[in-house]
This record gives structure tokens, C-alpha cells and sequence, in this order.
């Protein structure tokens, strides 16, 4: 259904490792680091912000295409709301996905 060529929808997952002490810091820091970003870029669409274990945490973003990622990332990097976010972590990586094809939501109803 879309695709990078056809300016389609982009998923990033971030995986990173942070001591459990931190939970609620990580929580807060990277809600305002979504609110500084979506202030300066277009974007993320959607920033989900989960814990795979006690240690291992991950971010999926979502943006409408890869412009807007790319333009996203650019004004990351001197964000001091970035650095603060991720200083509390270690082990970072990432990967982008192209949204090749996309169901409809389900609802609660259904």
C-alpha cells in the first residue's frame, strides 16, 4: 500500500537498556523529549515508549514519511531534551521500517 518511494508512512523502533531505578526519570524525560521534537520537526506522529523487561525498554515512533523522520532526526541532534532522555541509557539501536501495507484498527466493539 506504501512504501518509501511513495512517501508513505515510517515506523522506527528504538531498543536501549537503563537501570531500573530509573523508570519514572525515563518515563518523564522522554515525554518532554516527544514534546520538544513534535515543537521543532514534524514530528513523531506517534512515540510509544515500552518495557520489553526490567531493563530493556524500547520506543516505536511513527512519522508520515521519511522526510519527516529524516527531518526529525536532523533537529535531534542539538536538542538538549534528547541528550537528557537518553543519558539515562545505554545500548541504543534502532531500525526504520517502510509501512508496506496497513489494516484498518479494530475497534473495542468488533
Amino acid at each position: 500500500m506504501t512504501s518509501e518511494a511513495s512517501g508513505g508512512p515510517i515506523i522506527g523502533i528504538t531498543h536501549f537498556t537503563i537501570d531500573p531505578a530509573d523508570s519514572a526519570e525515563v518515563k518523564a524525560r522522554h515525554a518532554a523529549m516527544v514534546s520538544a521534537l513534535r515543537a521543532t520537526s514534524p514530528g513523531p506522529r506517534e512515540a510509544c515508549l515500552g518495557r520489553i523487561d526490567e531493563k530493556t525498554w524500547a520506543v516505536i515512533w511513527r512519522w508520515d514519511s521519511i522526510d519527516h523522520m529524516r527531518m526529525t532526526q536532523e533537529t535531534a541532534r542539538n536538542n538538549p531534551h534528547v541528550e537528557a532522555a537518553f543519558a539515562l541509557t545505554s545500548g541504543i539501536t534502532g531500525e526504520a521500517l517502510n509501512v508496506m501495507d496497513e489494516l484498518p484498527r479494530v475497534s473495542e466493539h468488533e
